[in-house]
C-alpha cells in the first residue's frame, strides 16, 4: 500500500511539473488541486476510531471506553500531590499465545500540554507519554502483563500538572503489531507497525471527587 501510494504520489508531481509547463499555471495551485485526491501530498489521513469501538490490533484487541482527570488514586501515587491523574479506561484482550508482558505499548497518550512525562518515541517513531502505571480495576492492583484470551479492564495513568489548562478531551493512540518476519533473526513474530496505528480521541470527564472508574 505505502509503495503503491508513493509511486502515485511521483506520478502525480510529474503531471503536475507538465500541466504547468503546458498551460502556464501556477504550480502550487495544481498542487493544491490535484494532491486533494490523495489526501495530501506529505501526510496521509489519521486513522480516527470512536471510543467503545473494539480494535483488533494484532496481538491484542482494545476497546478505549473512556478518560477521567482524577486526584490521587491507590495505588497510584502523584509526584506532587496538587497535580491531577489522567487517566484512560480501557478493556484489554491479548490474542497472542502467551502472556504479554509490557502493556504500555497497547494504549499510548498522545503528546498532550501539561503531562508531567516528556514525550518519548517508540521503535517505530512514534511520539507519545509513556504512562506512569497500569492498573486492573477488577482487584484494583497495578500490573505490567496480562494472560491470553482474558479480556480485562485496565485504567491507564499520566501524571497531569494543575498549573495547566484542563484539556477537553485526550488523544490515544492504539498500539498495532503486525505478525512477520524479523529482519534481524528471521523468526516469525509480533513486529511493531506504526503505519496502521489508530487514533481515538476521548473526551475527559472530570472525575477529581470520584473514582477512575466511576461513569
Amino acid at each position: 500500500m505505502a509503495e503503491s501510494t508513493g509511486i502515485a504520489r511521483e506520478a502525480v508531481g510529474q503531471l503536475v511539473q507538465l500541466s504547468a509547463q503546458k498551460w502556464g499555471i501556477g504550480l502550487s495551485v495544481l498542487l493544491v488541486a490535484i494532491s486533494g485526491l490523495f489526501g495530501g501530498l506529505d501526510t496521509a489521513p489519521e486513522r480516527a476510531t470512536a471510543v467503545n469501538a473494539a480494535i483488533d490490533a494484532g496481538p491484542w484487541k482494545v476497546t478505549i471506553t473512556g478518560a477521567r482527570l482524577t486526584r490521587e488514586l491507590r495505588p497510584m501515587h502523584l509526584m506532587e500531590e496538587k497535580n491531577y491523574f489522567i487517566v484512560v479506561l480501557a478493556t484489554v484482550e491479548i490474542k497472542a499465545d502467551r502472556t504479554w508482558k509490557f502493556l504500555g505499548e497497547t494504549v499510548q497518550l498522545a503528546p498532550t500540554k501539561g503531562i508531567v512525562a516528556k514525550p518519548t518515541k517508540s521503535l517505530s517513531g512514534d511520539t507519545f507519554h509513556r504512562n506512569d502505571g497500569i492498573v486492573l480495576l477488577r482487584d484494583v492492583t497495578k500490573i505490567d502483563q496480562l494472560n491470553p484470551g482474558m479480556p480485562e479492564k485496565l485504567a491507564y495513568f499520566w501524571e497531569f500538572d494543575s498549573t495547566v489548562p484542563i484539556p477537553s478531551e485526550v488523544k490515544v493512540y492504539i498500539g498495532f503489531r503486525k505478525f512477520r518476519e524479523d529482519s534481524l533473526s528471521g523468526h516469525m513474530s509480533w513486529m511493531e507497525h506504526s503505519e496502521l496505528n489508530k487514533a481515538v480521541v476521548v473526551p475527559l470527564v472530570d472525575r477529581r471527587d470520584a473514582t477512575a472508574g466511576s461513569s
